[in-house]
């Protein structure tokens, strides 16, 4: 449990400092990041099985000296990360200073719509951690519902996940030129409608590997979008936990349907809830655009 609080600190600190830090290359350094990350989760179970034995000539308790290792030099990266940086994102436009009045009505309706937004931020990161969690837990269940063999349903799982890293390092040269915005509305999309044609067409659990592709960016430019959006200091951390929340809570109601509808139908549910985060951030889009131009 400690190793997990630790780890679960250091990754909401690195992602929170890269999408403040870094402006308008944010969504690209992000998506870099967690890119790497998701390859290291892949490689991660292969490196854990060869060391089961120990290390040679030591005793089995001395096989997580390579980890120790690896976290020091995590540190040591950690600490290289900048500090000395703007509250506000380089590319950002400053926020707006509202002229003092007496019912300081202005600065508190613009705090309750900051507020709004940052509840759908939660909501849409919630969702989509939902899908993810739904997706790598249920691909196996669905895959041997529909008469796929054992080996192929396993495999649908790592099938997603090399998707879920690959589609972060792709879109990693584009991100800026798309825009956050638009890159994550379009993956939401995208990965609601892959997730249907899974449900019509499995092709042997390969369709994960498409979902997962389409998924993976939009976390990461998520946080890079929230970054910019003038939420207050508080709006990154909000938004990991939400995203955490969600991650714990919706993934027991989407198996319930599941089990209600019958587990060859496991995608429909999944792609219904990415698609409330592509409503989501569909929505947010607009307000901030119809924001700008008040």
């Amino acid at each position: 449990m400690i190793v997990g609080m630790g780890y679960g600190a250091a990754t909401a600190l690195v992602n929170g400092v890269i999408a403040v830090a870094y402006g308008s290359r944010s969504a690209g350094l992000l998506n870099l990041l967690n890119g790497v990350f998701g390859v290291a989760a892949v490689v991660g179970p292969f490196v854990v099985s060869g060391l089961a034995g120990g290390l040679p000539g030591l005793p089995p308790r001395f096989a997580y000296l390579p980890y120790v290792l690896v976290a020091i030099f995590s540190a040591v990266l950690v600490s290289r990360l900048p500090t000395g940086f703007s509250t506000i994102p380089e590319g950002a436009a400053a926020p707006e200073v509202l002229a003092d009045s007496p019912s300081r009505g202005p600065v508190r309706n613009t705090q309750l719509q900051s507020y709004g937004r940052l509840a759908l931020v939660a909501a849409m990161l919630g969702s989509y951690v939902a899908t993810e969690v739904a997706a790598s837990s249920f691909a196996t269940t669905h895959l041997l519902a529909a008469g796929a063999d054992a080996g192929t349903a396993v495999r649908a799982t790592s099938l997603f996940y090399v998707g879920l890293a690959g589609g972060r390092l792709l879109v990693v040269p584009v991100a800026a030129r798309i825009g956050a915005g638009r890159l994550m509305l379009g993956c939401a999309g995208l990965a609601a409608g892959l997730l249907v044609v899974t449900w019509a067409l499995p092709l042997g659990g390969f369709t994960y590997l498409l979902v997962g592709a389409a998924m993976g960016p939009i976390f990461p430019t998520a946080l890079a979008w929230v970054s910019g959006q003038g939420l207050g200091r508080d709006a990154l951390p909000i938004a990991l936990t939400a995203a955490n929340i969600g991650g714990l809570i919706l993934p027991p109601i989407i198996g319930a349907v599941i089990g209600a509808v019958g587990a060859t139908a496991a995608p429909l549910p999944m792609a219904a809830s990415v698609a409330i985060s592509a409503l989501l951030i569909s929505y947010l889009l607009f307000s901030a655009r119809r924001s700008s131009v008040k």
